[in-house]
């Protein structure tokens, strides 16, 4: 039996009409929901606004954040996965 050792998170960035965000690479960051202190970092692809995370601890809850960095770079607020903005009320990814 092979014994898996780490997980992946991928999706895509949209804006509020559903389209995939293509104008920017936008940072998408992986946090503890415990704390938020983060467990990785990436950015969205130009071409078509998909992220990935690849090597991701298991057994640890994790809620997505994007495009919260600080100076804001990107023109968009800091928002987690589902359109919240409160890591208490972020949807966690197990």
């Amino acid at each position: 039996a092979h014994a898996i050792s780490s997980g992946t998170i991928s999706g895509t960035l949209k804006d509020a009409a559903g389209n995939p965000i293509t104008w920017a690479a936008i940072q998408v960051r992986a946090v503890k929901k415990s704390d938020g202190s983060e467990v990785a970092v990436t950015f969205s692809n130009v071409a078509d606004g998909t992220y990935q995370f690849t090597g991701l601890p298991l057994n640890i809850n994790l809620a997505l954040i994007a495009s919260d960095e600080n100076p804001d770079v990107d023109g968009y607020v800091g928002q987690y996965y589902n359109n919240v903005d409160i890591l208490e009320w972020a949807e966690t990814i197990t």
